[in-house]
């Protein structure tokens, strides 16, 4: 009888894991585009796709403090083709915005937290997502205080030429990337899996990035005018040769890459400010 007992009560907390997982209480959005004007929290209960617009934003945050939980669900922008401008999810200035739990997919970014006014983009939290064949940027951030962590940034960018990025951090400092699998950027001109520029107090860590490819240059990681960078325990390998692993180009001091796996690139780091521990597969 205790074995029964036993089991059902797994069985039982296996079944409310589940149910917690899905957001029941929310607004749900049913059509798009979209704007949203009222905090809250917001969620999908069947795919949004077949967009065919080629520039503006499916879903336009304008206010503060909005959870986005896609329970599972798609946002697709496919229709529209390979040379779409158009943002699968855009805020601009906007505090706490979380987006989680299922796919953006097929559009030119997937996903913009932009910043215009100096410290009024912060606290965002972009996890357990599925970011798909976007055409430019997988995502582009710009504040402070964020985290991206576990999510999948697969196949973005293509044959056109122009940079592209699954992760692009611009004009930032104090957040984290860690978790991510990255696999699949292609561009015509320069691929970048995680680009970070002018910002500081940064770790990147736990990342598996997978064939960064670019026609003119590829680069796992890469770093620019910024300083403290924290590169920890990445798995960077590529197929073909890749230009650099980990690309340093920084103005500022300290940048430490420790415990990084590299494989496939010519030169798998350049002026790390501290390194140790990293090595081949």
């Amino acid at each position: 009888m205790w074995k029964l007992l036993l089991f059902l009560a797994v069985v039982m907390v296996g079944l409310t894991s589940r149910l917690a997982a899905e957001t029941t209480e929310c607004i749900e959005i049913t059509s798009a585009p979209v704007v949203i004007s009222a905090q809250g929290v917001y969620c999908l209960k069947s795919n949004l796709g077949g967009f065919t617009q080629t520039s503006g934003n499916i879903i336009d945050i304008q206010v503060n403090n909005v959870t986005i939980d896609l329970n599972g669900f798609k946002i697709g922008g496919n229709a529209a083709g390979e040379s779409t401008g158009a943002i699968g999810i855009y805020a601009e200035n906007r505090i706490n915005i979380v987006i989680r739990n299922g796919t953006i997919r097929g559009f030119g970014t997937g996903i913009y937290l932009n910043e215009t006014i100096a410290d009024k983009s912060s606290g965002h939290l972009l996890e357990d997502l599925i970011v798909e064949d976007n055409k430019i940027y997988g995502v582009r951030l710009e504040g402070k205080n964020f985290t991206v962590r576990n999510n999948r940034f697969v196949k973005t960018g293509g044959d056109a030429a122009g940079s592209r990025y699954a992760i692009s951090v611009h004009n930032s400092r104090n957040f984290r990337i860690v978790g991510n699998h990255i696999a699949d950027t292609n561009s015509g001109g320069d691929a970048f899996g995680i680009r970070i520029s002018a910002s500081s107090i940064v770790e990147i860590a736990n990342n598996a990035i997978f064939d960064t490819n670019g026609t003119n240059s590829d680069k796992a990681i890469s770093l620019f005018n910024g300083d403290r960078f924290f590169i920890l325990n990445n798995k960077i390998l590529n197929q073909t040769s890749g230009t650099v692993g980990i690309d340093k180009n920084v103005l500022g001091s300290a940048q430490f890459c420790i415990g990084n796996v590299i494989a496939g690139f010519s030169s798998r780091m350049t002026n790390c400010t501290y390194t140790s521990s990293n090595h081949p597969p």
